[in-house]
């Protein structure tokens, strides 16, 4: 984000003219323009995480469903030669959780970590953090929560039943927050339309 006293040296000198130093102000206006871009590029984000979270629901969900798209995920996984370690629950239950060859036992506290923050907020993980991103403001001052024991990163997703909402959560972990939630919505986008 923007902030003036980012650039050293903006000091005038006594003979320079009380508007200042024309190279060192054209800094300025650029970080102003690109603090501008960069919340305009993450409020554009967070509606397209809104519409996925709104687009992505199932219409009926059980144990067996759950366990299939846990298995569907591990086949887009090997196909794609990336390793995740693979979480989904289910009215608070671990129906599914595979940690596939690459990934370590950080992955698996990264998973805790998001599946806490999913069930917390009821949003993504990914929506979570560029809320904070966007608002400037950190989890722990949101949502009085500790990073380590909740993660606002991407990877971690609400299970929604359409017309009832969440009731559980599939979460990723093992490649960039990005990479973890793209796989994971592409996987999700995938199973739904079968």
């Amino acid at each position: 984000m923007f902030q003036e006293t980012i650039w050293p040296n903006t000091e005038r000198s006594q003979d320079e003219p009380s508007e200042g130093n024309t190279k060192e102000n054209h800094k300025l206006i650029i970080l102003r323009e690109e603090s501008t871009l960069e919340k305009a590029q993450l409020e554009a984000l967070l509606a397209q995480l809104k519409e996925e979270e709104e687009s992505l629901q199932f219409d009926a969900i059980n144990k067996t469903i759950a366990v299939d798209l846990g298995l569907f995920m591990v086949q887009e996984a090997r196909a794609q030669q990336k390793p995740f370690v693979i979480d989904i629950m289910l009215n608070g239950q671990q129906l599914f959780h595979c940690a596939m060859p690459g990934t370590e036992i950080d992955h698996d506290h990264w998973i805790q970590r998001k599946v806490k923050m999913v069930h917390r907020t009821g949003h993504s993980s990914y929506y979570t953090g560029t809320s904070l991103k966007i608002h400037n403001v950190a989890l722990e001052d949101a949502y009085f929560l500790q990073r380590s024991e909740y993660a606002p990163y991407g990877g971690g997703f609400p299970l929604i039943l359409r017309n009832c909402g969440m009731i559980g959560s599939i979460c990723t972990s093992g490649m960039s927050e990005v990479e973890d939630h793209e796989f994971l919505i592409a996987c999700l986008r995938k199973f739904l339309q079968k």
